[in-house]
């Protein structure tokens, strides 16, 4: 048996084919502002992802899961040598 023929058969994918679980495409995107707040160092940040569509099965017959974008807004303020950050507004949309 050829090694292209045994990739073919059962229940595993054809060659090139993308794994399980796996987008085509995700792309993330981040933004950070630092400045001083009340004479000390602060920063607001955002940040959004995206995750394609992708599948739980190397034929993808299965339900795809995925196709969403992450929204994430931050900021933060330091205190000596600790900072204080807060998670402002994270938002899933579809």
């Amino acid at each position: 048996m050829k090694p292209r023929q045994a990739c073919q058969l059962g229940n595993q994918g054809a060659p090139g084919d993308r794994l399980p679980g796996s987008p085509e495409l995700t792309a993330s995107l981040g933004v950070s502002y630092d400045f001083s707040l009340y004479s000390r160092d602060a920063f607001l940040r955002g940040d959004v992802t995206y995750v394609g569509e992708y599948f739980a099965d190397l034929r993808q017959t299965s339900a795809s899961m995925g196709d969403y974008a992450k929204f994430d807004l931050s900021g933060g303020i330091r205190f000596g040598n600790a900072v204080l950050i807060c998670t402002i507004c994270p938002k899933l949309a579809s």
